[in-house]
């Protein structure tokens, strides 16, 4: 008879618990879980991807991150990858510190969105941060990219980005997070060229 493994058993007790099935804890060996766990807020509005001035692209996400390992995990840095050819995306920088814009992350785009320094996580993946076993943050991580969305993306349609993050010992967490596309800016853009275009033309005739 063979026996189980531990992540076998660590499996076969979540399914018997699911199932309202008591399981006694010495019964089963389980595993502890190991590393950080990245987490999206899916019902957040703040989980999209737009369109700023210069071709330029900005990121916002709502997630939360857990360390559920038993010991510390030192935090070394933080990467998103698209699914399209482009610029690489970096953290924003901030926040601010001085002036009418203190505290704050703000995208490089007059009249855009700005972020208080106090629900914004990028300090966590650039300053070396070191997580506790059990602790947890949750908040915004901001991004930015210095080429457009592709044109093919359709106004406020969806796409998928995969983020990182890399922690001591050449170890690395990564999650998928859906993003709503908010490409408004440039499609109104659009809109005005065509529209600058047509009215040429009839002038012409």
């Amino acid at each position: 008879m063979e026996k189980f493994t531990k992540h076998e058993w660590s499996s076969l007790r979540r399914t018997l618990v699911n199932g309202g099935c008591p399981v006694l804890e010495e019964e089963v060996p389980t595993i502890p879980r190991s590393g950080l766990r990245i987490e999206q807020l899916p019902c957040s509005p703040a989980n999209m991807v737009f369109d700023l001035e210069n071709g330029i692209t900005g990121f916002v996400m709502d997630l939360e991150v857990t360390n559920e390992s038993d010991h510390p995990v030192l935090i070394e840095g933080f990467e998103f990858k698209t699914p399209w050819q482009g610029a690489e995306v970096s953290l924003l920088a901030g926040p601010h510190r001085s002036g009418p814009k203190q505290g704050n992350f703000c995208f490089p785009d007059p009249g855009t969105l700005a972020f208080d320094g106090d629900i914004v996580l990028n300090r966590l993946f650039s300053s070396r941060e070191r997580m506790r076993p059990g602790e947890n943050a949750s908040g915004l991580v901001l991004g930015i990219q210095k080429s457009p969305i592709p044109a093919y993306f359709p106004e406020y349609g969806r796409t998928f980005v995969e983020v990182r993050i890399f922690a001591a010992r050449e170890r690395q967490y990564s999650a998928k997070i859906s993003l709503c596309v908010d490409r408004s800016l440039s499609c109104a853009r659009e809109r005005r060229q065509k529209s600058t275009v047509d009215r040429g033309g009839l002038v012409a005739e």
